[in-house]
């Protein structure tokens, strides 16, 4: 990231929004899915590695990185990783209840809080994909098949 870019990242960081920008146009989705599953995803076990003749410090992590258009969307999602609704089969979704009151506190534009939120909720979507897809390997390990 740029100096500058670190600079409005650490003042959004700090709740300071002056430089968020207004957002005119939709763009791809994909950035804000590969940062919320790259949260959630669990490395290689040592048994998977060794299947394929590897080790652990064989195996190079996949770097996803904040694009700086995605950097609000980002900081926002992580810090409700503790607002996850949970029930017996695992996380069911964000408690959207603390999403809006966070919201409300950055007192955005309308424009933006509304694009912040879509943003949040898809990935969200993409989160809950990963953990799914992280507890039916973890299931099938168990099960040993």
């Amino acid at each position: 990231m740029a100096p500058a870019a670190l600079r409005r990242a650490a003042r959004r960081e700090r709740g300071d929004h002056r430089s968020v920008p207004r957002r005119h146009h939709r763009r791809p989705l994909g950035k804000l899915k590969a940062l919320a599953a790259a949260l959630y995803t669990s490395p290689p076990t040592a048994e998977e590695l060794a299947f394929w003749g590897l080790t652990p410090d064989d195996y190079g992590h996949e770097e996803v990185w904040v694009w700086p258009e995605n950097a609000d969307a980002f900081f926002l999602f992580r810090d409700l990783a503790t607002q996850w609704r949970v029930a017996r089969g695992g996380p069911t979704g964000l408690d959207h209840n603390v999403l809006l009151l966070r919201l409300d506190r950055m007192r955005l534009p309308d424009d933006d809080r509304d694009q912040l939120d879509a943003d949040v909720r898809v990935m969200e979507l993409a989160a809950l994909e990963q953990m799914n897809e992280e507890r039916e390997k973890r299931e099938r390990t168990a099960r040993g098949s």
